[in-house]
């Protein structure tokens, strides 16, 4: 199986501010100016801004988190590593601004991108208009709930995001939940999609060419998760929830909508437009939590060139961001995180090689970050993928790759390509076990529609050698033929291939050793006459060649044995005209001349 690669580095700067008119001279940000650090328990603050700005910030965004963590009961859990960079001059951000599709700086006064495992913000002042707040805290939702070990559905994410985007803190209280006036102006003016659509709406339907669409998507996703949350009606606040706990138990969505929600589709759809024209929208207020105030330390320079580093990274700036890279390999040596940042910022450039040799850097220093395993283990299967996609690792190269990939996957365990690629190559991985079996399971707990995980499970089913449910795993994978990438039905259909070859020539092979070798040959001849692959056929002639004498052998020696002179000169003459070895003829010609010695047999084949 040819492996899946890490995606690029994502864009997430929907609904970006345009910047005020910009300077024209370019600043080395961080040589002139004192860096600050304000560092929470869940983000990293690195700012040129004055202390007092700085700490109001860090305030805010930790009061932000906590009204997450207090919604989502999501206590202590960890979340992924998020810096905010914020400049006190909008001109030294000018540098880190993203560049679009063309190479061209994008006017914006920030942007916030989410990596696969860690997040990073840049701003280019304390004072952002509100849809650039909405776009922080819209992404802000992403990375919360990125934590988690649910996949949560498209529309409940975006409808999430969209309500908590309009935090705010006034008057020592958290507010969140406020109506969005373009979405209500967008539903009252347009047909909104039936919820039967919006809900099975996929993560790549967003980006394409209708970008009203799409812009009805992210409006209808926020009105019905509203509507759930805060409005009236007689079924659960906790429907989301219940309803993603069904699906994700393997209840039909359909069944599950009815079980959460009380009510068909179409029902609902009359109920959210009635909730939309009513003009009622509930805003959630509770007192600000009681956290410890931030504080604001003087940032050492390493930290300074980490974090620009990954903000030249988000906005795709690859030479920045080398440049940065470097500088924090030169502070700090031994620190995986420089060389984490130089491999990504060199396998965007297209020097493969040179990111390589950083992930290895990065990993033989601990490095706590999923990619340079991952990036290692693609790079060694990418290596021995034959011509047609098929693995030709060596079984101790198998397991080294499979060691890295599971060693990502423990550090980031939502990211599917993880669980794909080591599907691909476990089949061949020695020594393998249980544990390699948890990995998959695992991923098929978060992917439960993932052809390539169930595949990889199929493998290790027949590996533990349980043959009867292994079929039965592929032949659910081959029958949902339509599910999945190309290369998983591809590699689906190579092993559907071998693996009835193989149990093929184990049945002959187990009637060859038990001399059943008529029993054999006729096994082959019925599977030929029932259809077979060409290179199975190829490969089958040979043995039933080799079968057909064996059974000759046997007649040969039944008929010595029963005296039976004239079938055994027949079987003897058969053995010469067939592709008996050598010696084995000239053992059946010297049996011929016995026989005519003997004058046995010949008067009985005169006869006939």
């Amino acid at each position: 199986m040819r492996p899946t690669p890490t995606r690029r580095l994502a864009r997430a700067l929907t609904g970006i501010l345009l910047a005020t008119a910009l300077g024209s001279s370019v600043r080395a940000a961080g040589k002139a100016d004192a860096w600050l650090r304000v560092t929470s328990p869940d983000f990293t603050v690195i700012t040129s801004l004055r202390e007092k700005d700085a700490v109001a910030w860090s305030r805010e965004f930790a009061q932000y988190v906590a009204a997450l963590r207090g919604y989502f009961k999501n206590g202590e859990r960890r979340l992924p590593p998020l810096t905010i960079v914020i400049f006190a001059r909008e001109r030294d951000f000018e540098q880190y601004r993203p560049l679009d599709a063309n190479g061209k700086p994008e006017e914006v006064a920030g942007f916030f991108l989410r990596h696969d495992s860690w997040s990073v913000a840049g701003l280019g002042g304390a004072q952002i208009s509100d849809d650039l707040r909405r776009t922080i805290f819209h992404e802000g939702v992403h990375w919360f709930l990125s934590s988690s070990e649910r996949i949560n559905p498209v529309w409940l994410e975006e409808g999430l995001a969209e309500v908590f985007s309009t935090f705010h803190v006034v008057k020592n209280q958290a507010e969140w939940g406020r109506a969005i006036d373009n979405h209500v102006g967008l539903l009252r003016g347009q047909d909104p999609l039936p919820l039967e659509r919006l809900l099975f709406t996929g993560r790549g339907d967003l980006f394409g060419d209708d970008s009203l669409r799409t812009t009805i998507v992210y409006a209808e996703s926020w009105a019905f998760v509203h509507y759930v949350i805060y409005g009236k009606h007689d079924f659960s606040h906790h429907a989301l929830s219940d309803y993603v706990q069904l699906t994700a138990t393997g209840v039909n969505p359909d069944e599950a909508f009815h079980q959460a929600f009380g009510a068909t589709y179409k029902e609902m759809d009359r109920r959210l437009g009635d909730y939309l024209h009513d003009g009622m929208y509930f805003v959630a207020r509770q007192p600000i939590a009681a956290l410890a105030e931030p504080k604001a330390e003087r940032a050492t320079p390493f930290e300074v060139e980490d974090a620009l580093g990954r903000l030249a990274l988000a906005a795709h700036r690859w030479p920045v961001a080398t440049t940065h890279a470097r500088a924090a390999i030169a502070l700090a040596p031994g620190d995986p995180r420089g060389h984490e940042v130089l491999g990504l910022a060199l396998k965007e450039d297209g020097k493969a090689a040179d990111a390589l040799a950083e992930f290895a850097l990065a990993r033989d220093h601990d490095s706590l970050d999923f990619q340079p395993y991952f990036e290692l283990a693609f790079a060694a299967q990418n290596t021995g993928a034959g011509p047609n996609a098929e693995v030709l690792m060596s079984p101790a190269e198998a397991r080294r790759a499979a060691n890295n990939y599971e060693h990502a996957i423990n550090l980031y365990p939502r990211y599917r390509p993880s669980y794909q690629n080591l599907s691909g190559i476990v089949g061949l991985a020695e020594p393998w076990g249980e544990n390699d079996r948890k990995f998959l399971e695992q991923g098929h707990a978060l992917y439960r529609d993932d052809a390539m995980i169930r595949v990889g499970l199929a493998v290790l089913t027949r590996r533990a050698g349980d043959r009867a449910a292994a079929r039965a795993q592929l032949d659910e994978v081959l029958a949902a033929h339509a599910d999945g990438t190309a290369a998983a039905r591809a590699y689906a259909n190579r092993l559907d291939a071998a693996w009835d070859q193989q149990d093929l020539m184990d049945e002959v092979n187990r009637l060859a050793e038990a001399q059943k070798f008529a029993e054999a040959v006729a096994f082959i001849d019925d599977r030929v006459a029932h259809g077979l692959a060409a290179p199975v056929r190829m490969a089958l002639g040979p043995v039933r060649r080799r079968l057909v004498v064996g059974k000759l052998s046997q007649d040969v020696k039944t008929a010595l044995e029963e005296r039976r002179w004239a079938d055994a000169r027949q079987r003897l003459g058969e053995l010469l005209e067939s592709d008996a070895p050598p010696p084995l003829k000239a053992q059946a010609r010297r049996s011929l001349d016995d026989l005519d010695r003997r004058h046995l047999g010949l008067t009985t084949k005169a006869k006939e």
